[in-house]
């Protein structure tokens, strides 16, 4: 494990307490949230900023894929490429997710 690529995640306890408990210098500590085997792990806030942020990037991937004249290598591009990160963030995100998260997935309509 290497201290400088690590993260503590911790909403309730402060940065002073944790390090008193011991915790390396190296590591990070942030209260908001952090990226777990690309997900968000953190407050409300924090995993909404994250999915925008995917969603923003999903949304520019596939106006630039519809440059291309051909359907065949847009489809090839898009399964192969970009389909993969939405089905993460939605097996990735809490609970609830039309409730805290809709608004995002109906983001490209509202960035037209």
């Amino acid at each position: 494990m290497n201290d400088s690529k690590s993260k503590c995640f911790s909403p309730s306890l402060s940065e002073a307490y944790v390090r008193a408990e011991g915790l390396s210098r190296a590591i990070e500590v942030t209260r908001s949230g952090t990226r777990v085997l690309g997900g968000a792990v953190g407050s409300l806030d924090f995993c909404r900023g994250f999915a925008t942020d995917i969603v923003e990037e999903v949304v520019e991937d596939f106006e630039i894929i519809g440059r291309m004249s051909s359907l065949q290598a847009q489809h090839c591009l898009a399964t192969g490429a970009v389909q993969h990160r939405i089905n993460h963030l939605l097996r990735t995100i809490p609970g609830g997710e039309l409730a805290d998260y809709g608004d995002i997935f109906f983001l490209q309509s509202t960035m037209q």
